[in-house]
């Protein structure tokens, strides 16, 4: 399922992995369409990650690539149509349905039957890329490809040319699976009470915060002590730069900046007792100002709710799940309140706080400052912080006077960005001709820290490759070009 996500649905990819590795359907009959093992699983994974927003997404957006790939593979997909059918027809005959999913699926099966009677030339199509045939569906089914305004709507009815049948099923699919889950809770059985179903459970959450932030499992993760922190904050992403910064002015952050904050030190290397005395060093003191936010005080019972919510967010205490940081994506859909911070500087300040910020790093030098500007401006982040890494690494680091010397800060706004990161990549790999980012730039400095087409791109991360780069300043060229 991980590398289905990761191949991003592409057919030609799937199947040459599946061509690649012959053995992986043979052991593996989980993988067999239809098999007794593939259905099994299928519904172990639904109840187990009914619990969990972040696995669910993942999974449900594993089985949606799986199934189309699946569907792409077939000649035509009447048989496809015909096999739903009847395994609807299967659920509608159980008497443990409730009303409301009994009528759910009432609706899918009469809106399929009536598209199998009416439009079977359609799904009998081979040739889908050339067809023009549409078929006519209600909205509701295919909500997906109206919000990419991939189909034409007129009176709550959605056009679907014959090439987008495929997620017609994918839509039809995805929407049973979510309904499926919302009725987990009312089911009788309590799945905690069989202890295979909670170690499987368990098993998919390491597993998943293993290869969701590979960077706490990494060889190159550092040791973060209390003490180090006052060393080190200059080397932190702006994001978190900007909490600490906040925390040593005030003396204080509310609920939900202290939570990022201590999530990205726990993934930074803290460990739990040098968390506990971090914020025990802050939170003894009274706070400097009188802003809303956070007024207690670490004594009493005020302290061990502090502590335990430490021991919480390190897997001690409560479900024993050790948290992750929050990745970008995240932190930049963030909305934060005027006082408040926390969330992506790129995207929620203004060029006088950005530019303010920014400039309390003393590598970033005016022409890097105005690119990192420009690229804010044009509500690219992530771009904005790529820059702010490549400025702000050792000055003597190779890896830095690549980057540098290979952006043309003064044409970031007027130039595509993909010539921009062709050159950029270029410049160490001269014989790859693919164009590149200047974020696969940075993350191959060290090839075991994490896969540079991973999708979760952290502050952690960033952190991570500022002290790497920062550690290889006086390697000699040879030896970087090698590593990376």
């Amino acid at each position: 399922m991980k590398k289905i996500v990761e191949l991003k649905g592409d057919d030609e990819k799937i199947q040459s992995y599946f061509r690649s590795e012959p053995s992986l359907c043979s052991n593996f009959d989980c993988l067999i369409e239809g098999s007794k093992r593939d259905r099994v699983s299928h519904f172990i994974f639904r109840v187990s990650c009914a619990r969990s927003g972040k696995i669910q997404e993942y999974w449900i957006k594993g089985e949606k690539e799986l199934l189309s790939f699946r569907l792409k593979s077939q000649e035509n997909l009447f048989d496809a149509l015909t096999t739903l059918l009847i395994d609807i027809r299967k659920c509608l005959n159980s008497l443990r349905l409730i009303e409301s999913q009994r009528t759910f699926l009432e609706e899918i099966f009469v809106l399929l039957n009536t598209l199998k009677d009416k439009d079977s030339s359609v799904f009998l199509c081979t040739k889908r890329k050339t067809c023009s045939h549409f078929i006519n569906v209600p909205w509701i089914f295919v909500h997906e490809l109206v919000a990419f305004r991939r189909v034409s709507l007129h009176k709550g009815i959605a056009k679907i040319p014959c090439f987008c049948i495929y997620d017609l099923f994918v839509s039809l699919f995805e929407m049973i699976m979510r309904n499926g889950i919302n009725q987990i809770k009312y089911f009788n059985v309590c799945f905690d009470e069989d202890d295979r179903l909670v170690q499987i459970r368990k098993n998919i959450i390491s597993y998943f915060v293993d290869f969701s932030n590979p960077i706490s499992n990494s060889k190159h993760k550092t040791s973060l002590s209390h003490k180090d922190v006052e060393k080190r904050f200059k080397e932190f992403p702006l994001c978190m730069l900007q909490l600490h910064l906040k925390l040593k002015g005030t003396g204080r952050l509310t609920h939900h900046e202290r939570f990022r904050y201590s999530l990205f030190l726990k993934d930074s290397g803290m460990p739990l007792n040098e968390s506990i005395r971090f914020w025990k060093r802050y939170y003894s003191e009274a706070p400097k100002c009188n802003q809303n936010g956070c007024q207690h005080m670490w004594k009493g019972s005020e302290g061990k709710k502090f502590e335990y919510g430490l021991r919480h967010l390190y897997g001690e205490e409560g479900k024993r799940i050790s948290y992750s940081s929050h990745s970008c994506s995240s932190l930049q859909a963030l909305r934060p309140q005027p006082q408040n911070c926390g969330g992506c500087p790129f995207l929620h300040l203004d060029n006088s706080q950005l530019s303010s910020l920014v400039s309390k790093n003393e590598k970033i030098t005016q022409i890097q400052l105005e690119a990192i500007l420009r690229a804010s401006n044009d509500a690219n982040p992530s771009l904005s912080c790529e820059l702010y890494l490549a400025g702000s690494t050792h000055k003597h680091s190779y890896k830095r006077r690549q980057l540098l010397r290979s952006i043309s800060y003064s044409s970031v706004e007027k130039r595509p960005r993909s010539s921009l990161m062709r050159k950029t990549f270029s410049s160490v790999h001269p014989h790859e001709n693919s164009a590149s980012s200047i974020k696969e730039m940075c993350l191959t400095c060290s090839s075991n820290v994490i896969n540079p087409d991973a999708s979760f791109l952290s502050p952690v991360v960033y952190y991570h490759l500022r002290v790497l780069n920062n550690n290889n300043n006086n390697k000699p060229k040879e030896y970087l070009i090698q590593n990376t």
